[in-house]
């Protein structure tokens, strides 16, 4: 079963946006939702193919206290511990391996949200 939708709690969209846009390459739209502060953002090309999620600011509900972890995909080859550097990312837990199946890091975002990155190689 793959994933289909997540949210990220933030007190900041603007800062959040440009973090999450540096860090992954990724492009954020913005969503419109019922009076509240919604971003939505798709981890592929395809929709059909990929979870989708939100960055949500949204009363009562604060970043930093995390029952969830969302990773996303990541080569650690191609530049992703770079873009860690030049944002406000804090590293957890460095790479390590889980097996065969891949490698996997935890790092805060720049709101003290702990997020994973997975890589295949």
């Amino acid at each position: 079963m793959s994933s289909s939708w997540f949210e990220i709690y933030v007190t900041s969209l603007e800062d959040s946006i440009s973090f999450y846009q540096s860090l992954l390459e990724l492009s954020i739209t913005p969503m419109a939702a019922s009076g509240e502060d919604l971003t939505m953002f798709a981890l592929a090309d395809s929709p059909a193919s990929a979870p989708f999620g939100a960055l949500c600011h949204m009363k009562g509900f604060d970043p930093g206290r995390n029952s969830t972890i969302v990773y996303f995909n990541a080569n650690r080859d191609g530049g992703i511990n770079q873009r860690i550097k030049s944002t406000d990312a804090r590293i957890i837990r460095p790479w390590w391996s889980i097996g065969d199946a891949a490698f996997t890091m935890l790092i805060n975002d720049n709101e003290g949200n702990v997020i994973g990155l997975v890589s295949q190689n």
